[in-house]
């Protein structure tokens, strides 16, 4: 599998930039604006933006045909649905919700899939998706957190299909799948669909999403939401030809929920940083075109491959110019300072009321491809050699500190159980000396 599709089956979306051409942009534009003023709006006039949305059928032409065949597109949608398996459309097709500057509710903004068929005049889907391969969000304008971007719940496509299944093949409207979820599909990290005029979020056909509001910024927005069909029903079975869409289906419909067991029991466990929050957490920052590397027990894990021990928080690494994004992306979520005898602005916790934790290392790589970690002037530093790591969380594709030096970030104090945990794990792996600190530890009962 490629990154682009472990990131999609994990967080249910990319976003490809500049997906669409400037030129053809601003033509597609001019038409939109033309819809507009057939309809008494003046794009350019705030006096006749009376209501907050404004919605018709996405115009048709060649403009509208070169951004729908983009060929960044046509690859993205090869990849997740297979070469030549998805009905192709000479178009964008869909709706155009254009969202004006408002406080006004603009009575859509609730959680949502979108539907696949009609059946009555409404829209229904089922679990094999009949009728739908991808969701695509065509920005024809630029989105910034305060132009009511399309709001996200990363990861939630897993979470659907279980909740579609007991309706069968018939399925059921698209507007009572989401009372049909868990809360904890609503205590998933949440992500914006921002960027420039001509990016694209490619999505799968049952990531929960939704519109926001207020609009506060200052121009009209405009976005294109149309699907990209499949001519038949998803089988469901696995087997070696299952396209990534139908992949993320049949992933779905396997989990067991965390929050079932403690239902059913009774019992209360101690707050966990899960697969599920790091790889919400990580499409949080791609969103905002952050990259961030994962340290610690996290770290060790993606090195591996796979989850060796439950994990009270997750370390990471983030370049200082990308902290004040990343920290506003997170305090909309929720999180908080933990205060901290040890606090320093290169090396805080950011905490969530529900327990979960971020343990933030702050760094300014340097000419040498150094992380300098400290105050100005420091000689502290993450080697370059050491954020060249690759690793993987639920089988999406993430970067991490090496296994080399996450063995020798594990030493220099006195060690635990835990440590000797994760460093025997990445030394028998790896084939890496297991240093001094730990003699002895593997003939302790």
């Amino acid at each position: 599998m490629t990154p682009a599709i472990d990131n999609f089956l994990a967080d249910g979306f990319v976003a490809v930039r500049r997906a669409v051409t400037p030129g053809v942009v601003r033509t597609c534009v001019a038409l939109i604006e033309e819809e507009l003023r057939a309809r008494g709006i003046d794009p350019r006039n705030r006096v006749t933006w009376t209501k907050p949305v404004v919605r018709f059928p996405c115009p048709e032409g060649p403009a509208f045909a070169a951004a729908g065949t983009s060929p960044a597109l046509c690859n993205v949608y090869d990849q997740f649905l297979g070469r030549g398996r998805w009905i192709p459309r000479q178009g964008v097709g869909g709706t155009i919700p254009v969202r004006f500057p408002s406080t006004s509710d603009p009575g859509d903004a609730g959680w949502h899939i979108d539907g696949s068929y009609d059946v009555g005049g409404q829209w229904w889907v089922n679990v094999q998706s009949r009728g739908r391969g991808l969701l695509a969000l065509f920005l024809f304008s630029d989105v910034g957190d305060q132009d009511a971007p399309t709001e996200i719940l990363v990861g939630s496509h897993l979470d659907v299909p279980r909740a579609l299944a007991p309706f069968g093949e018939r399925g059921v409207w698209n507007g009572d799948v989401a009372r049909e979820l868990p809360a904890s599909t609503f205590r998933r990290v949440r992500a914006h669909a921002t960027g420039r005029a001509g990016d694209v979020y490619v999505c799968h056909p049952f990531l929960v999403h939704r519109a926001t509001w207020p609009h506060r910024g200052s121009r009209p927005r405009m976005l294109a939401q149309p699907a990209i069909e499949y001519p038949h029903p998803f089988a469901l079975r696995e087997g070696s030809d299952v396209c990534a869409v139908e992949r993320a289906i049949l992933r779905g419909l396997e989990r067991r929920d965390s929050y079932s067991g403690a239902a059913m029991t009774g019992s209360v466990r101690p707050p966990e940083m899960t697969a599920d929050d790091v790889c919400g957490f990580l499409g949080l920052m791609d969103a905002h075109g952050i990259r961030v590397w994962l340290d610690g027990g996290w770290g060790v894990d993606a090195c591996l491959g796979y989850q060796t021990r439950p994990h009270s928080d997750l370390d990471i690494v983030i370049e200082q110019r990308h902290l004040d994004v990343a920290t506003s992306a997170l305090k909309r979520l929720g999180y908080a300072p933990v205060p901290r005898a040890d606090t320093r602005p290169w090396n805080f916790v950011l905490g969530h009321d529900t327990g979960r934790q971020i343990d933030v290392h702050v760094i300014v790589l340097d000419e040498r491809g150094r992380g300098l970690y400290g105050p100005p002037g420091t000689e502290d530093h993450y080697p370059a050699e050491a954020l060249i790591g690759e690793g993987t969380v639920n089988g999406r594709a993430v970067d991490c500190i090496t296994p080399e030096w996450l063995v020798r970030f594990h030493t220099g104090y006195r060690v635990d159980a835990t440590d000797w945990a994760d460093v025997s794990a990445l030394c028998a792996r790896f084939g890496i000396p297991v240093p001094p600190e730990y003699r002895g530890f593997g003939d302790k009962r």
